[in-house]
């Protein structure tokens, strides 16, 4: 019997409970039972950055892209950990790559905004926050961020 799909839902559940360590136990174990698969790799890269492990979450989320370059969650979850790590550049690049897939996504266009204005580009950060207002008017951190970035004095 294939024991992959069991061990990937005991890994969801423990991670919904809180136990991140036993989820990545059973994450790998469904990994060595089934083989390697994008969605599984973004679900342990998810409880490796969850427990603060952003090397570790870095590497199986890039690996479950290379699996599947299209995984966009797994593409938007790298982006914001590059920016967490203020790799900036990288993060910027991972974000304009969801944004291809996902055009639309107005709070994926607000972290390219913030990560635009952390990198030290405020213009591209004014335009990005101002399309991701254009797509979701509610969304009030993009609006904080272009109050923020158009004060004279953040400049």
């Amino acid at each position: 019997p294939d024991l992959a799909p069991p061990l990937e839902r005991v890994g969801s559940r423990l991670a919904a409970g809180g136990d991140l360590e036993g989820a990545e136990r059973a994450f790998r174990a469904a990994l060595v039972a089934g083989g390697p698969n994008a969605p599984l790799l973004y679900d342990l890269g998810l409880a490796h950055a969850h427990r603060g492990d952003l090397d570790a979450a870095e590497r199986e989320l890039r690996a479950a892209l290379e699996i599947d370059p299209t995984l966009l969650a797994a593409r938007e979850t790298l982006a914001g950990i590059l920016a967490m790590s203020g790799r900036f550049d990288a993060a910027i690049e991972e974000f304009r790559r969801a944004l291809e897939q996902n055009p639309a996504d107005a709070e994926t266009r607000f972290l390219l905004a913030r990560a635009l204005a952390e990198g030290g580009d405020l213009e591209g950060a004014r335009r990005e926050a101002l399309r991701a207002l254009e797509i979701d008017p509610g969304l009030d951190a993009a609006a904080q961020l272009l109050r923020a970035i158009s004060d004279p004095e953040v400049r």
